[in-house]
């Protein structure tokens, strides 16, 4: 895990399920998560996750669950995800958050 501290931030740069399990309960104002999209592609410096449900549902419940615990009550959460399984994304907030807690949904426009 590689930790940078400023006098009012830190940024840590590692898996966010490692970091999450560090953390205290209900300590976190808001969670930004750019998640892995579900491509099955290779990349420079990760391989994306096949698109199937259960590949999906067996790495995102650990960590929501986990989000979930250390967002504040009155804490916000954005998933930035891609079309292709944001459904599933979706399933597993409501399951976690429930259903009533979501808010919106940005979209991106694509001239």
């Amino acid at each position: 895990m590689i930790q940078y501290e400023h006098e009012k931030f830190k940024l840590y740069t590692c898996d966010n399920l490692e970091l999450l399990k560090l953390l205290s309960d209900n300590q976190i104002d808001l969670i930004y998560c750019d998640i892995l999209f579900g491509t099955g592609k290779k990349f420079k410096y990760y391989t994306d996750l096949k698109p199937t449900k259960k590949i999906i549902a067996d790495f995102y419940i650990p960590r929501i669950k986990e989000m979930h615990r250390v967002l504040k009550d009155y804490g916000s959460i954005y998933i930035h995800c891609d079309y292709r399984i944001n459904h599933w994304i979706r399933m597993i907030m409501d399951d976690c958050f429930g259903y009533d807690n979501f808010r919106n949904e940005i979209i991106w426009y694509y001239k």
